[in-house]
């Protein structure tokens, strides 16, 4: 089959090989890729910015459908819709695993970058962490759902927003965005998206955003103080990963 591998540090190193089909360990569900994201840290793969074991094939991000099931798998079924969290193998006996968090678990091996990932045909992930996906849904949107997932643990779990609350979200590219949506969807009683002029910020409106700020062109905080009379944002999300937007 056809994968996209990253075969050797450092900038580029990407071909698309021909590799072998992945063997369906006994817990585990081989999945058929129907769609896949580009995340930024494919990206950082792509410029060698990130160290990340070689050969290995990228994405994480991503959609299909279930083709073969291991015998100790009895929650799914083939022909089932899908997406899959990205925790490959995880220890199972820290204090992170024990507690439901084993996405920080020390020993996490993620698909597409410490196991081989989704950007080709087959893929075969541990069925404990596959999720069926709504018949509505498109195997595009469905490969969003990773990347929100991770939005919802942040904004849902980990944030404190009250119904009413002035949310600022900094930031406009995909995870900025999806902070908005579900900022919006937890309660917020105004969102206030900022970043660069450019495509991006002028989707933050189309998203639910209720007011825009170009922060090239304005000045961040004295909008937030006009906004809320003065008293600033009751909640602050930075989603550009630039220091100058945390400062």
């Amino acid at each position: 089959m056809k994968a996209l591998v990253k075969f050797a540090s450092g900038y580029e190193n990407i071909e698309i090989r021909d590799v072998d089909e992945p063997i369906v360990d006994s817990n585990e569900v081989l999945i058929e890729v129907k769609a896949a994201g580009i995340c930024g840290s494919d990206v950082k793969h792509y410029e060698g910015v990130t160290n990340i074991p070689t050969p290995v094939i990228l994405g994480h991000e991503f959609s299909g459908d279930i083709v073969e099931v291991g015998p100790e798998v009895k929650h799914r079924v083939e022909g089932e819709r899908v997406v899959s969290e990205t925790s490959y193998r995880t220890c199972g006996v820290c204090a992170y695993c024990l507690s439901g968090d084993y996405h920080l678990c020390a020993h996490r091996r993620g698909l597409g970058s410490r196991a081989d990932g989704v950007f080709t045909e087959l893929v075969a992930v541990p069925g404990k962490i596959v999720h069926k996906i709504p018949g509505e849904m498109s195997y595009e949107d469905a490969a969003l759902v990773q990347p929100c997932a991770d939005i919802c643990n942040a904004v849902i779990r980990k944030a404190e927003i009250s119904p009413g609350d002035h949310v600022v979200v900094l930031g406009p590219g995909p995870m900025g965005l999806l902070t908005t949506q579900v900022a919006k969807a937890s309660g917020a009683g105004v969102v206030t998206q900022t970043g660069r002029k450019g495509v991006r910020l002028s989707i933050a409106s189309e998203v639910g955003a209720d007011n825009v700020i170009a922060f090239d062109e304005e000045d961040v905080v004295q909008k937030v103080l006009g906004y809320t009379d003065g008293l600033g944002a009751d909640v602050v999300f930075e989603a550009s990963g630039s220091a100058d937007a945390l400062t």
